[in-house]
């Protein structure tokens, strides 16, 4: 779980699974009215999940399949599943 705080309180959070050499990212959720805009959402869904899978030596991220269109711009693969 990667996690956003707003003094003691967890603001945001996006949850993933390692399994074999690949994150899955599955969900997130935010308190929207309290996220102070510093890019809380590709923070915790997309940056941190990259940091962690560099620190972990896993070479594949899969964000789910929603959003795909978005997913592309941003230069993710699409493969079958």
């Amino acid at each position: 779980m990667f996690g956003c705080r707003l003094g003691d309180d967890l603001i945001g959070f996006s949850l993933a699974y390692e399994w074999r050499s690949e994150l899955l990212v599955r969900a997130a959720g935010f308190d929207y009215e309290r996220l102070p805009g510093a890019y809380e959402y590709a923070q915790l869904v997309v940056f941190r999940p990259v940091e962690f899978c560099y620190e972990r030596g896993l070479r594949r991220i899969h964000f789910g399949t929603a959003s795909l269109a978005a997913k592309c711009r941003r230069g993710a693969r699409v493969r079958p599943l």
